[in-house]
């Protein structure tokens, strides 16, 4: 609507950013500069494996999210659940959709996917032989060890069952 805009003629996506001053601790010089940012965009697939949060290259990520109404929307399941799960705190993360082009029932299917079952399955396999292998070097170095004390040399065999 033309009442939004902040200035006639101008598109309504027109945003003045005023340039800022700042001066020295010393008050003696100052620097006159537009108060912008570089920022970088990522794709879903590119940013995987990568942790968002205070102290990391990236402290915070908007996300926006597949609608509806888009070519495609949900044609690649689970790559919600990656882009979501990238931060380390819901305080890094935004969600640049407007409001009315976003439901509960889109955000409950985040992880919800054949492929994120098979993947859950397929983590608690692996952790399962993790621990079968750990107990059965766990056995292995309780039976090299011939004394009573666990003392075979200095130091003893215990501290590689920790």
């Amino acid at each position: 609507p033309e009442d939004s805009k902040f200035f006639e003629g101008l598109p309504r996506t027109y945003i003045p950013v005023p340039i800022v001053e700042e001066r020295c601790e010393k008050k003696c010089c100052s620097v006159r500069a537009l108060p912008l940012r570089c920022c970088k965009a990522l794709s879903i697939h590119k940013s995987q494996g990568m942790t968002v949060g205070p102290g990391k290259p990236f402290e915070y990520v908007t996300v926006h999210y597949p609608t509806g109404n888009t070519p495609g929307a949900m044609s690649t399941p689970g790559l919600e659940l990656v882009a979501t799960s990238r931060v380390e705190s819901l305080n890094c993360l935004a969600v640049g959709n407007r409001y009315e082009d976003l439901s509960y029932q889109q955000f409950s299917r985040i992880g919800t996917t054949k492929a994120y079952d098979a993947r859950k399955a397929h983590l608690t396999e692996i952790k399962r032989r993790a621990q079968i292998s750990k107990q059965q070097l766990r056995d292995k170095i309780t039976s090299a060890d011939p004394s009573a004390n666990g003392q075979t040399y200095e130091g003893g065999c215990n501290f590689l069952l920790e």
